[in-house]
């Protein structure tokens, strides 16, 4: 069996297409590769070399270091009593990368978390009794581990979440001149992206994207994250300053950055929808020479982010990030990933013996199945004769030893 799957990036995850027919589990894969698409939209990918921001950290050593950015390291060393050297610091920009501390910022049952059960169980804002009589006191808990840590009140993981985005904020701003960051770029409304885990929230996890001028920026932003109440780390991504004098207004419209896609790669326009929505967006940029002889720094720019469809496009979404200003082309990508996987597709064995070693049934779920997507147990509603084309919202599935599709008769 020969399958080639293409998996639609932007969702997140994909599944096998299943319906209740005849359909076989991998047992072995003998190989997965990059299938050959020679001839296709998406070999004209591209992206600059301008936005490949992989940057080297160094520790806060104090020998080296700019003494502005030293005396800031310092400072939170001493705040929070950490090890000397033990913070790691983006080299082009001085900023921290990662701070691993245990600041006790929510009520929970982390080491010296003293914090009473917020009385209000409607409240998002920070709850108090900390140590000190401000609730996000940098002053040091006690740490006796036999002293009884206070109850975690029960809530809803979006309470939860609430919280700890008010008490990261909170806890940002009494600490963003040590950090050196601008925290009114960050947590505008309805940008924060969480994941709590635990019925208590027990570990709670914020990315938070950056803007600027109302203008979401790619390829910046911070992480937080809170363990049984206790502040344990955050984190900043490509955090170069924006300087004030940054134009958020193009100076080229929307169809003209579609137009400079088509002419740099030689492409012809389709009149179908284009495939995501067009907005503006502000790209972190690396700035500098040659690194092996010159340190990088960060700049920005404006750029419009358009999905269009191209004449000849078949299972690729091109993706192309052009200047806002100048209408060069940044990137252009196709966000679907394609890989080919080889093997067999037997349960467990392919020794013919049975129930293990020979093909079986299998639901399939996410599959087209004529104008109906089946369901997680591989069920659909339509009557009728139906075909099921081995694609769906999440995958597509080419079988190169025959023709992919089913037809039934009835159903």
């Amino acid at each position: 069996l020969h399958l080639i799957l293409a998996i639609m990036r932007a969702t997140g995850h994909f599944a096998f297409a299943s319906l209740a027919l005849q359909a076989f589990l991998i047992a072995r894969i003998d190989a997965i590769f990059e299938p050959n698409r020679t001839g296709t939209i998406a070999t004209n990918e591209f992206v600059s070399p301008d936005l490949n921001l992989t940057s080297a950290t160094f520790t806060s050593n104090p020998q080296g270091l700019p003494p502005d950015v030293a005396e800031r390291l310092q400072s939170l060393e001493s705040k929070f009593n950490l090890t000397a050297g033990s913070i790691h610091v983006d080299d082009r920009s001085g900023r921290v990368t990662n701070l691993f501390v245990a600041d006790p910022i929510l009520p929970g049952s982390g080491v010296g978390n003293t914090f009473d059960p917020d009385p209000d169980p409607d409240s998002t804002s920070p709850p108090t009794g900390h140590p000190s009589s401000d609730p996000l006191s940098t002053e040091s808990p006690t740490s006796d581990p036999l002293s009884t840590p206070a109850p975690t009140p029960t809530r809803s993981p979006e309470e939860w979440a609430a919280m700890a985005t008010a008490a990261v904020q909170s806890w940002l701003a009494q600490n963003a001149a040590d950090l050196d960051v601008d925290v009114t770029e960050l947590f505008a409304p309805g940008t924060v992206r969480s994941v709590v885990h635990g019925a208590n929230g027990d570990l709670i996890q914020l990315s938070i994207p950056r803007s600027f001028n109302g203008v979401m920026v790619t390829g910046s932003r911070a992480t937080a994250t809170v363990k049984r109440g206790n502040l344990i780390s955050i984190g900043f991504q490509a955090w170069g300053t924006i300087p004030a004098s940054l134009s958020v207004t193009p100076a080229i419209s929307v169809d003209d950055a579609r137009d400079a896609l088509a002419t740099a790669f030689s492409l012809t326009l389709s009149p179908t929808p284009d495939q995501c929505t067009a907005e503006l967006i502000i790209l972190m940029l690396l700035d500098g020479e040659d690194p092996a002889t010159s340190p990088y720094g960060y700049k920005q720019t404006l750029a419009w982010k358009v999905c269009p469809e191209f004449v000849g496009q078949t299972t690729e979404a091109m993706e192309g990030f052009v200047d806002a200003q100048t209408g060069v082309v940044l990137k252009f990508i196709d966000t679907v990933d394609n890989l080919v996987a080889q093997g067999e597709t037997y349960p467990v064995t392919n020794d013919g013996v049975a129930p293990l070693g020979v093909q079986t049934f299998a639901v399939m779920p996410f599959m087209n199945v004529g104008s109906d997507v089946t369901d997680t147990g591989g069920n659909y509603l339509a009557t009728g004769a139906q075909t099921a084309t081995f694609e769906g919202p999440f995958a597509r599935m080419a079988d190169q030893c025959g023709a992919a599709s089913l037809t039934q008769s009835g159903g």
